[in-house]
């Protein structure tokens, strides 16, 4: 072949790369507007093929899509699928999703801790904040491995190195135990924008019964049993409607206020859900301060 056909040849795929990307490309946006606007069925039509074809983030959202029923019912199995599919092509996001089904045993897997620890470990291998949270908690419990101090020390620090939510939530408590309450409340305030419930939830009781650096307040205290309530908690909804009881017009509407202005500046990311819709979400006894 001559290099004058040669270079043709690669220019014609150039220009064919050049003009099936940006279709993808546009694809993939337009399936992100349609599920952000709440259009799920059109989301759907758009990425099954883009995940058919190959792409890794289509197949993401599909699962979390067919997992959480958004414009269908829900569908462990079809969930697993694209999230085995997602794996294969080597994404953290989808092993994390892997260890999630082994733990909870939907989408028709065996349940087993064994099974989902060796998933959640390749995850946080590949970079998964989430995910090396899951085997420092692992390892501290022996849920799935034998217990390790000192590997649960290894990924507590790699997981909050990365921001992981409930790393630390557990460092702010400790924190909170220490007498450092401006750096509890930072990390609280980091793992509850992260949609960790159990923060929220923190937050509320220590609004609630007043902490140093919290001073009581129920106008917070309620803002924050809303957003937990919102993220999950199940415990929160309860709690907010015994506090609202002695709250007067103004203090609720204060503190829906202060919800939904929180909420706004703080949208829900893909991978903050909790996998299962609703949970419980105890705070940790108080340290007197």
């Amino acid at each position: 072949m001559g290099l004058v056909l040669r270079l043709k040849i690669l220019a014609a795929v150039a220009l064919l790369c050049a003009t099936v990307l940006p279709a993808f490309a546009g694809e993939w946006e337009d399936a992100l507007a349609a599920h952000d606007a709440g259009r799920y069925e059109v989301a759907l039509a758009l990425l099954e093929p883009l995940a058919d074809a190959g792409n890794v983030d289509a197949q993401n959202k599909l699962s979390h899509m067919y997992w959480y029923g958004e414009g269908t019912p829900s569908d462990y199995a079809r969930a697993l699928g694209w999230s085995r599919r997602a794996a294969e092509a080597g994404s953290a996001h989808a092993m994390y999703d892997l260890g999630v089904h082994y733990r909870t045993g939907l989408g028709g897997v065996i349940k087993s801790d064994a099974e989902a620890f060796k998933w959640f470990l390749k995850s946080a291998e590949a970079g998964d904040s989430q995910a090396a949270g899951n085997v420092a908690l692992s390892y501290l419990l022996g849920k799935g491995v034998e217990r390790d101090l000192a590997q649960y020390a290894y990924w507590r620090r790699i997981a909050l190195e990365r921001g992981e939510r409930s790393m630390q939530l557990l460092e702010a408590l400790d924190q909170l135990a220490a007498g450092q309450p401006e750096k509890a409340d930072q990390l609280l305030q980091s793992s509850a924008a992260k949609n960790l419930a159990e923060a929220q939830f923190q937050l509320a009781e220590l609004f609630l019964q007043g902490h140093s650096g919290w001073p009581a307040d129920e106008v917070q205290a309620h803002m924050w049993l809303t957003i937990a309530a919102a993220s999950g908690c199940l415990e929160a909804p309860a709690l907010a409607k015994r506090l609202a009881q002695g709250m007067n017009t103004e203090s609720l509407s204060q503190s829906a206020t202060l919800a939904e202005m929180w909420q706004a500046a703080n949208p829900v990311e893909p991978g903050q859900v909790h996998p299962i819709k609703h949970q419980a979400c105890k705070a940790a006894p108080m340290v007197n301060g």
